[in-house]
């Protein structure tokens, strides 16, 4: 069920509901799980480096400091998100539009994420990782046919190999000479065969790839007012630091590349 705490959660303290979890009180270094539901935090989280919290829903708060956390909803702070790692399946929003502020930690999102300022002037750095939105279909038919075309290579090596072998008999045994000359171009025919169907494989993943890199969406990083220097982002494989401030901006992907934007809000 759904659990109600009035006062504060103090550190060493463990929640576990299988709905959601209100807290109004101020939260320290406790463990908090919520199963199935959400978690909102009325007094706000100052986990201390020992806070873990975990929700099947979402989790919404005052402000978050040195926590870690994970939850399969949004993640809806109104202040400030300060030395947080987070996992979160969907947006991680910072309400306030003019303050609203993330420094420091670690943050996995797989929907967007929102602030007003990323950062500060001492550079305290901020990662944050956005994953596709949308798994392409072509990813496990990409895997089978790299295994394909390793096991393609493998046996070209093999038949290699025999040739190599076959030749060296063919000098040697002139008895056999009709015969391991038919199994030379019996071997010739295999290898030849080997290397056309790997040649196809490749030019299969090269069409494959580009579909797959085509078809994955991502979420975008939106800064109201400041982004400062040193953070670092990450769409996917594609990582771009911060090296200079921006005001007011929104950092998107597109044609497999991070591209900052001038921000006229949503």
């Amino acid at each position: 069920g759904d659990i109600f705490v009035a006062g504060n959660v103090r550190s060493g303290f463990k929640i576990v509901a299988g709905g959601s979890i209100w807290i109004k009180g101020e939260t320290e270094g406790a463990e908090i799980t919520a199963k199935n539901g959400n978690i909102e935090f009325r007094g706000g989280v100052l986990g201390k480096g020992k806070a873990n919290i975990i929700a099947g829903g979402n989790i919404s708060g005052d402000f978050i400091q040195d926590a870690v956390l994970r939850c399969n909803g949004h993640l809806f702070v109104k202040k400030s998100l300060l030395h947080v790692n987070a996992d979160v399946a969907g947006d991680i929003v910072i309400k306030d539009k003019q303050n609203g502020l993330i420094l420091g930690g670690i943050l996995n999102s797989t929907g967007s994420v929102i602030a007003a300022r990323i950062g500060n002037e001492k550079e305290v750095r901020t990662t944050i990782a956005l994953r596709p939105q949308q798994k392409n279909s072509l990813k496990e038919k990409i895997v089978q046919l790299n295994q394909q075309k390793q096991e393609a290579k493998n046996l070209l090596l093999s038949i290699k190999a025999q040739i190599q072998t076959k030749k060296k008999l063919f000098q040697t045994a002139a008895i056999k000479k009709v015969k391991e000359k038919d199994d030379i171009e019996r071997l010739l025919k295999a290898y030849y065969f080997a290397k056309q169907q790997i040649e196809k494989m490749e030019k299969s993943l090269v069409l494959m790839n580009a579909k797959d890199m085509e078809a994955i969406s991502y979420g975008h990083v939106s800064v109201s007012d400041t982004l400062y220097t040193n953070n670092i982002f990450s769409f996917g494989q594609a990582e771009m630091k911060i090296l200079a401030k921006r005001s007011a901006c929104r950092l998107v992907f597109s044609n497999g590349e991070i591209i900052i934007e001038a921000e006229h809000g949503d």
